[in-house]
């Protein structure tokens, strides 16, 4: 202030007070710079791109994991990434600044190039968000997204997965009907036997051999137990076979069976499980008990027993005995003999040969070891051919 000289004489200070406004001012500053480091720790990308040509203010660190440290702060993005010109993001932000309109993207590809000069395509899931000041003008845009590419590729491969399977599931039906048929001839017509027993002992299937070798035709033997077809000395090796089958081995057994005309048929088995689960034995009937099955395959092994019998007995003619254990060679045959090695326990089988092979007979009555011989040499070709 001036006196009547014209002398400067003092001053004159209006002051406001801005206290509010300083610590206002410094809570803005404080969350912003909060907000930047949640936004750093964000698993997603964030950038904030200001002014009409979208320049970097802030890029997490997701960001920068996915497309590289550039030095982005300060930087137009179309001059961080030129490789980008063609792909249409430079042109959907003008829009989204332009018009103050959000930009929703899902699984876009990118294509851009890294700063040691590869290529790389990522997916993208985004969102352009327009911010906008006090006066509601856009100043900048806000962006943020996922990196999807390998939920994408995951995708992809569970697609293609699923159209092999259902291009095998085309055919899948024919495949089956195929093997079963395949399964199904080979069950028919084998010539040996073949069966399928629950592990109570009971048949649930049986193939045509069983005609053929012992007579019984399917109905006759479906839902019976299997030793009302195995004589009685053999059931409990029946039983062990099959117990030995639930426990997950493959046991093979020789029994004999009776034929539907009276006869007994020796059998060579192999038994197999249809599930591998240990049944409990009912001891008072001498049978498995559960419910899974047990599979066999059988040959009628019947005449090779026969033959081995007759070559026993030409073996002893041939030594020139005219006694077996103390009884005449040319009487009945004994109830049992020996040739070292193996028993015949049961000399009515031999004399089953009789309706079985042209030349038993005189096999087992032959007297002379020269007329025994000759007599095996038929029996065992008549064998041979009736086992071809």
């Amino acid at each position: 202030m001036r006196d009547e000289s014209g002398a400067v004489a003092g001053f004159f200070c209006p002051c406001i007070e801005i206290t509010e406004q300083v610590f206002a001012d410094r809570r803005r500053a404080a969350d912003a710079e909060r907000q930047r480091r949640l936004f750093e720790q964000a698993p997603g990308f964030i950038t904030i791109l200001s002014s009409p040509e979208h320049v970097f203010e802030f890029a997490n660190a997701a960001y920068r994991r996915i497309f590289g440290d550039r030095d982005y702060i300060g930087r137009h993005v179309r001059d961080v990434f030129p490789d980008l010109g063609d792909q249409g993001f430079f042109s959907l932000l003008d829009q989204v600044y332009t018009t103050g309109e959000r930009y929703i993207a899902r699984g876009v590809l990118i294509r851009f190039q890294r700063e040691d000069g590869s290529w790389d395509e990522r997916i993208l899931d985004f969102i352009y968000e327009p911010v906008r000041d006090e006066t509601n003008q856009v100043t900048g845009i806000f962006v943020e997204g996922h990196d999807v590419t390998e939920g994408h590729r995951a995708a992809a491969a569970l697609r293609e997965s699923e159209a092999r399977l259902r291009e095998l599931n085309d055919t899948l039906e024919q495949q089956v009907a195929e093997r079963t048929a395949d399964r199904d001839r080979m069950w028919d017509t084998s010539p040996d036997l073949m069966l399928v027993l629950d592990f109570n002992g009971i048949f649930r299937r049986v193939n045509r051999a069983w005609t053929k070798i012992l007579g019984y035709t399917p109905d006759e033997l479906i839902g019976r137990h299997v030793n009302d077809f195995v004589i009685e000395e053999d059931h409990a090796a029946t039983v062990g076979a099959s117990e030995a089958a639930a426990a997950g081995s493959m046991p093979t057994l020789h029994n004999r069976y009776r034929h539907k005309d009276g006869s007994v048929r020796w059998i060579s088995w192999v038994a197999a499980p249809g599930e591998r689960r240990r049944p409990r034995l009912d001891r008072s009937r001498a049978r498995p008990r559960s419910a899974p099955a047990v599979r066999r395959w059988s040959s009628d092994v019947r005449r090779r027993k026969l033959t081995y019998a007759c070559s026993t007995k030409f073996a002893l003619c041939s030594r020139g005995p005219s006694r077996v254990n103390g009884v005449d060679a040319a009487g009945p045959v004994p109830h049992s003999f020996s040739d070292g090695q193996r028993t015949i326990r049961d000399h009515h089988e031999l004399r089953q040969a009789q309706g079985e092979l042209p030349g038993a007979l005189p096999c087992l009555r032959s007297r002379d070891h020269r007329d025994a011989l000759r007599a095996g040499q038929s029996l065992s070709d008549a064998a041979d051919h009736q086992g071809g």
